[in-house]
């Protein structure tokens, strides 16, 4: 097929892209709040804050530092 410059192409009638797609659906109204889970027991968590404000002993951990560059390792 040749192709006349004052014909004009198919490729010249492309129009603009289509429109993107609708975006999701808002959510209900209502339902149970955002924001995670309830509270768990609140005399629990005061009893954990209590000893975080106390300063209580924690375990002992150990650290493996592998930062090192690996020299002569094959």
């Amino acid at each position: 097929m040749i192709l006349i410059p004052s014909e004009p192409s198919r490729l010249n009638m492309v129009g603009p892209p289509p429109p993107p797609p609708p975006g999701p659906p808002p959510p209900p109204m209502g339902g149970p709040p955002l924001g995670g889970p309830p509270a768990a027991d609140p005399k629990g968590r005061n009893l954990l804050l209590q000893d975080i404000r106390s300063g209580t002993k924690l375990k002992k951990t150990v650290t493996k530092d592998r930062s090192a560059p690996l020299i002569g390792v094959k």
